[in-house]
Order: structure tokens, then C-alpha cells, then sequence
């Protein structure tokens, strides 16, 4: 391989563009796999595109393995450091998130029904997955605005719902943010809402499906949040301590006066 980069877990990512030849290709890689493994990497890892995908079988052959894949390639991987490989899988978890949102007299709450898929009957809070590189609690910002052209501004994170037996065996995670609305006038997105409304929260709290289980705790979220009753404080925009870049924060705690300056959002 011509080109290459280390990162700091000394691991190898090709960088250069693959050979079609697939004896070229081969000679290449077992070349390269010889030398990295000789200067101590520990691991190697090569993004073969889509319209390359003849490479694939040469390189099981020369031992690497299937990591991941997006729409247009495959990440495959060999361990090189001998014994267990310790490199991380890819994702194990698939996250979405929701907004609770008040009604300007605190007496209702944004609440839609879905076009299609297994809970349409539900009245549920406008939400959905968390896009790549995505803050938790912008994408409930923008699902919100998405999904009924409701604007809000974020409040606090209010809970956390698990399920261990997610799509794609994946674990799933549902994260419930209450967002305060700056605006209210409904307009749903007709692609993916049956219906959109606010709905008063006492007759939500009556449906039949919130007298158990998790749709009960949830129920008490919108109860906590009619209330003004504090959720976890986020704070976004948080320097890094050793490496560029920013982290978001939440904690249970309201902002530590001491913390470094950052966005925060607690009620």
C-alpha cells in the first residue's frame, strides 16, 4: 500500500487508493501487512469502496476480517499485535431520542401519531434516531421542528429507556429530553405523521397504555417536567482536556461553578 496513516492506538489506515489487479492488489497488501507487523502496529485497517468490491475475497485470504460497512464500502480488519484482538466492534448500540414539549399554558403536551409501522395507534412525543456526529439533544431539537414545525430550546435530559433486543440485534436507546417550545403553531410533516396535536396532559396520562411498565415512568417524566422538577443539566461545548475538539456533558448536578465555559442548559 502506498500510503498510510498511525493513529495513536498505533494502528494502520490505508489512505492510498486500491489497485483493481487483484495479483497487484494482493502483492501489495502482503507486503505492507509484513512491514507494519515488523514495526510494531497493532492493527491494520483497509476501506475497500463498493465498486471494488472484487478485492474482498484476496483479502480474507490474507486474513483480514469483515469490521463494518456503510452504503458504499466495507471496513475490513486484521490484528497484528498477536494474541486477542482488542480492537472495539463497531456499533453496538442505535440511539434515538424524543422531546417533551409543554403547551404555552403548561397544560398539554406536543404529542403525534406515526403513517405507518407497528405503533401508529400510539400518541407518542415527536423524535427519532440520532443522525452521525450528532449531539443527543440537537437531534431532539430538530426532530421536533422536523415532525411538527414546532421550535423549541432545550430544558434538561429527563430519562433513558433500554432495550437490549433492538433492530439489527443492536442494543436501543431512547432518550427523553424536555424542550421548552418558542413557537406553536402545528404544522405536521405529512411524509412520516398521521396526526400531530397538542393534547391536554391529563387526558394523555388516561390513555390505556400508559397505566404500566415504562409508558407509566415515561408519564411521570411529563408530570416532572409540568413541574419544572430538574433533569440532568447538559452542558455542551466543553474543551477537551487532551486532544482538539469539544465533549458534551450531563450530569444530575446543576453547573459546577468551576466548570470551563460552555453552553448550559438546566431549568
Amino acid at each position: 500500500m502506498e500510503n498510510w496513516k498511525v493513529d495513536k492506538y498505533e494502528c494502520v489506515t490505508v489512505t492510498s487508493k486500491l489497485p483493481d489487479d487483484l495479483l497487484t492488489f494482493g502483492n501489495s497488501l502482503q507486503t505492507s501487512l509484513e512491514q507494519w507487523t515488523k514495526d510494531g502496529r497493532r492493527c491494520a485497517l483497509l476501506k475497500v469502496p463498493l465498486q471494488q468490491a472484487h478485492l474482498l475475497s484476496v483479502a480474507v485470504e490474507l486474513g483480514l476480517e469483515y469490521h463494518h460497512t456503510g452504503g458504499d464500502y466495507v471496513m475490513m480488519t486484521k490484528w497484528l499485535a498477536g494474541g486477542q484482538s482488542t480492537l472495539p466492534r463497531y456499533a453496538t448500540h442505535r440511539i434515538g431520542v424524543g422531546g417533551i414539549v409543554l403547551s404555552a399554558d403548561n397544560n398539554s403536551v406536543l404529542v403525534i401519531q406515526e403513517n405507518r409501522g407497528p405503533y401508529t395507534y400510539i400518541w407518542k412525543f415527536p423524535g427519532g434516531l440520532v443522525d452521525a456526529s450528532e449531539e443527543l439533544w440537537k437531534a431532539a431539537v430538530r426532530e421536533v421542528k422536523e415532525e411538527t414545525n414546532i421550535d423549541t430550546e432545550l430544558v434538561s435530559m429527563l430519562g433513558i429507556r433500554e432495550n437490549l433486543e433492538g433492530l439489527y440485534g443492536l442494543s436501543d436507546l431512547y432518550i427523553l429530553f424536555h424542550l421548552r417550545a418558542t413557537s406553536f403553531d402545528i404544522i405536521k410533516q405529512d411524509a412520516e405523521i398521521r396526526e400531530a396535536k397538542w393534547m391536554p396532559i391529563s387526558e394523555w396520562l388516561a390513555l390505556p397504555y400508559f397505566q404500566k411498565g415504562v409508558f407509566k415512568e415515561i408519564g411521570q417524566l411529563v408530570l416532572n417536567a409540568q413541574k419544572q422538577q430538574h433533569g440532568f443539566t447538559v452542558l455542551s461545548d466543553l474543551p477537551k482536556m487532551v486532544v482538539p475538539g469539544h465533549d458534551t456533558f450531563y450530569s444530575l448536578l446543576p453547573p459546577a461553578s468551576s466548570s470551563p465555559p460552555g453552553n448550559q442548559h438546566a431549568p
